[in-house]
């Protein structure tokens, strides 16, 4: 689920504003934070539900609430 997880995440950084290739950013303030909150596996069963969109809807109101 970890894996699946940081590929999706990776795909979505750009959408709230962080590269993917600013390692310590993306890592820490993007993919650690959103993991946090909702967790490897749940971004899975989304994705299997909702696909990439839904992902970035979970995603998004973690960006609304100032999480990230």
């Amino acid at each position: 689920a970890v894996a699946e997880s940081q590929v999706l995440l990776a795909a979505l950084a750009e959408r709230f504003g962080y590269k993917k290739d600013e390692v310590a950013a993306y890592n820490n303030k993007f993919r650690n934070t959103v993991l946090a909150y909702l967790g490897a596996e749940r971004l899975q069963i989304i994705y299997a539900a909702k696909g990439l969109d839904g992902v970035a809807a979970e995603v998004q109101k973690l960006k609304t609430a100032g999480v990230i």
